[in-house]
Parts: C-alpha cells; structure tokens; sequence
C-alpha cells in the first residue's frame, strides 16, 4: 500500500464525512437532516477506520525506517528529548520568575509591616516597592 493510496483513501473518506453538513440545499430541514444521520454516522465510521489505518501504515514504515537506520531513531527520540527539555526550562523559568515577584512582595509587606509599627505611617518607598 503507497501512501498516497494511503492518503487518498483517507480525504476520500473524510470528504465524505463533511459532504452532507457542507451541502447548499434549501430544502434541507430537520426531516432530511435525521434521514441522512445513518450515512453520515456511516461515512463517520469509514473515516475513523482509514484513520487507523493510515496510522497503521506510518507506524509501519517508521518500524521499518528504525530497524533499517537505528541512528535515525535514536536521534528523532534525541532531538525530542532536546525539545522537552526546552519546553521544561521555559516553564522553570517562568516559576522562578514567579517566585522573584512573589518573594518581593512579601519582602515589602515585611518592611511595610516593620515600618508601620514604629511610625504611623508607611514611606512611599516602601509603597512602591510593594507595588513592583
């Protein structure tokens, strides 16, 4: 099976699927909508088969890509890896820097409340350092 049997197969299908929802009929009213719902409901089913099925053929060929050439795989799950990687020091970096600005504003609170029970008043410096 080619792929682009693979793949024809598979817009044949979901052309199917969307023929029905995207048809310019005027007489097309609730009655004919619930007569046409066992074919839609069927070419639902055919695409979600050749769905699996073109799943099944690149699961295949990449068993067959990595059995062939194992370096490829390895560094398809490398570079994946790298990516992963990336994305966690992203979201490390954005918790630390929530953690600086959290870790201020209590710093100012603490000043602020330090402050406050020695004069009556707090400073305005310690007001704007508690709004940074």
């Amino acid at each position: 099976m080619s792929t682009t049997c693979v793949v024809d197969e598979l817009e044949t299908s979901f052309r199917a699927c969307i023929a029905p929802l995207v048809a310019n009929d005027a007489s097309a009213g609730v009655t004919y909508q619930d007569e046409q719902r066992p074919s839609v409901e069927q070419a639902v089913n055919q695409f979600v088969e050749y769905v699996r099925k073109t799943e099944a053929y690149f699961q295949k060929q990449r068993a067959t890509t990595a059995a062939r050439c194992p370096e490829l795989a390895l560094q398809e799950e490398v570079d994946e890896l790298e990516a992963e990687l990336r994305r966690k020091d992203v979201v490390l970096q954005e918790h630390l820097n929530k953690l600086k600005q959290w870790q201020a504003t209590l710093k100012a609170m603490q000043e602020y409340s330090g402050e406050s029970s020695f004069s009556g008043t707090p400073s305005v410096q310690s007001l704007g350092a508690a709004m940074k």
